[in-house]
């Protein structure tokens, strides 16, 4: 890869910045949110409702965006993240609204729902890392207009200030920002990752190579525009004219220092913006933020190029997944790994998500998934995504817990049929076996026995209690005189004893190695690890001495009784 040299910063003293936002988690939490709770956007201005902003921040779990809705009632990182997710197609809803009513100035938007593009997002989340961060950056890049670009807007992490006035907009329809960014991250890319360089050594940097890559040399302009030169309408403001409207000193394109005051700038605004919030760059600002002249120019001293972005460029975002014996599931990835994920944190908890994500397998929340998702195998998702085999002692658990979740079935508002003559044949809701099905219509079926010539029982039990069979009837199921004759017999108790062996270990990694070997003879009862204890049958006591005999090669064992 070509490389280019820039001057090298030193950073003593400068406010230090990464990014503190984890916007891809952030992107695919929003969708699910979405997706479960159907929110709908409020009917005048088109926002999400406060109440949803709450709970989308709780759901991201970052303190500022928690904060910011606290105390402003609204949050420009949701804003930013709802806006992303629209131009990626995860989510559809109306942004254009309708005009009620003859004297309306403004549209309304009436029962305006967020619907999931469960298409594209399934279709999102198959794509590899790479593949998604460039969907993502594209949306980004592309997404500008004559006011929402650098000069004008501040984003939601932005520390410079933008450009005051109204006149610079019109440039602004003549700047291709989505070419300016590329070109810019094609430039950063080129630089080695790891270093602090000067964001001024940068600045002049373009101005040598590239000096027209942001405002073209010749503009189109239309025939009412009055100031056609190529800065025209880009204004500096001095300190006491910052509260005057549409004040400002022109910024003529002759000066010797133009590229710095306007380029400059930018270059400034774009690092704190597309690079920073994707964790591709870390910038470094001045404490001093006062100055004569607005917006704030050379506060924004230096940057460092993470590897994130050397493998962006690459193409190859390299994903490695280790499952620990302690169920720690480790994703060692240079961004969130949201497709790994996403399959996962349904059955785990997070631990951590920087510098990397570390799930661990929750047992309730294993054996919830796997009744409601009978067919899925779990083991068979992670030996997909996994670099090395899993833990035997994972595997045993995680293979014992499944085997608990057998799922039951609830029939509701049908009727138990026993057919005593194996000949009969009717259309049932669900047979049982030969003799029992479950039917829609009792009643029915009853009337059409009796035309027949059977004797059918008919049957209605109360809410509070079944209701006993005639005396005499065929079936498996208590009678009258059966119930009688049982009340009258004294009932046989059966006492079973069984004995069980407790130990209890001083050394964690006898302890282990014990316990592991245990579960691959499935030896024991109980364990608890926390403890270091573990409980097996009396009858087992021989086999589990066996494995201890082998493991004193390493160890000087003793078993104390303790009355």
């Amino acid at each position: 890869m070509k490389r280019i040299k820039l001057e090298k910063a030193d950073i003593e003293g400068l406010d230090v910045v990464s990014c503190s936002y984890n916007l891809r988690k952030d992107l695919v939490t929003f969708v699910d949110f979405c997706f479960n709770n159907y929110p709908k956007r409020s009917h005048r201005n088109n926002d999400i409702s406060k109440t949803d902003l709450r709970k989308i921040a709780k759901a991201f779990g970052n303190k500022d965006v928690i904060n910011n809705i606290k105390e402003y009632g609204e949050s420009d990182y949701i804003d930013f993240i709802d806006s992303v997710v629209y131009k990626l197609g995860l989510v559809v809803y109306d942004t254009k609204g309708e005009y009620v009513g003859y004297y309306s100035s403004e549209p309304s938007y009436p029962d305006n729902h967020i619907n999931v593009n469960f298409k594209e997002f399934e279709k999102y989340l198959g794509l590899s890392p790479y593949k998604q961060d460039e969907k993502l950056l594209g949306a980004i890049i592309d997404k500008y207009d004559n006011v929402d670009n650098e000069f004008c807007t501040m984003k939601y992490h932005s520390r410079l200030d933008k450009f005051k006035g109204r006149g610079n907009y019109d440039i602004m329809h003549h700047i291709k920002f989505d070419v300016a960014r590329r070109y810019m991250l094609d430039i950063l890319s080129q630089l080695p990752a790891g270093e602090w360089y000067a964001t001024q050594s940068l600045i002049k940097y373009l101005k040598q190579v590239f000096p027209l890559f942001l405002i073209p040399d010749k503009i189109k302009w239309d025939k009412w525009t009055t100031n056609k030169s190529r800065y025209a309408g880009i204004k500096e403001v001095r300190i006491e004219d910052t509260d005057r409207y549409n004040s400002g000193i022109q910024i003529n394109e002759n000066d010797a220092d133009v590229f710095e005051r306007v380029e400059g700038r930018w270059a400034e605004r774009f690092l704190e913006y597309i690079p920073l919030i994707l964790g591709f760059v870390d910038v470094a600002y001045d404490k001093d933020f006062s100055t004569e002249i607005y917006p704030v120019s050379n506060k924004l001293k230096a940057f460092k190029v993470n590897y994130r972005l050397e493998n962006y460029h690459q193409k190859d975002y390299p994903v490695k997944a280790t499952l620990q014996p302690n169920f720690d599931l480790i994703i060692e990835a240079p961004i969130y790994p949201a497709s790994i994920a996403r399959a996962f944190i349904d059955i785990s908890d997070t631990i951590t998500e920087e510098p990397h994500l570390v799930l661990r397998l929750n047992k309730k929340k294993i054996i919830k998934y796997h009744a409601d998702n009978t067919e899925a195998n779990i083991i068979g998702q992670l030996e997909e995504i996994l670099s090395n085999p899993i833990p035997a002692n994972v595997r045993i658990e995680l293979s014992e817990w499944m085997e608990q979740t057998n799922k039951f079935v609830l029939y509701s508002r049908l009727d138990l049929y026993e057919n005593s003559d194996t000949k009969d044949r009717l259309e049932a809701e669900h047979v049982i076996n030969n003799k029992f099905s479950l039917i829609k219509d009792g009643l029915s079926l009853h009337e059409n026995l009796m035309v027949s010539g059977k004797v059918p029982v008919l049957i209605n039990h109360k809410d509070e209690k079944f209701t006993l069979a005639p005396k005499g009837s065929n079936t498996i199921f208590a009678t009258k005189d059966k119930t009688v004759l049982k009340a009258r017999t004294k009932e046989r108790v059966n006492i079973s004893s069984d004995t069980y062996i407790i130990y209890s270990i001083d050394n964690q990694e006898f302890y282990k190695e014990l316990l592991l070997k245990c579960m691959e003879e499935k030896l024991l009862e109980f364990y608890d690890a926390d403890r270091c204890t573990l409980k097996f049958h009396k009858k087992l006591e021989k086999r589990v001495g066996d494995i201890i005999s082998k493991l004193k090669a390493d160890y000087i064992v003793s078993i104390k009784n303790i009355q």
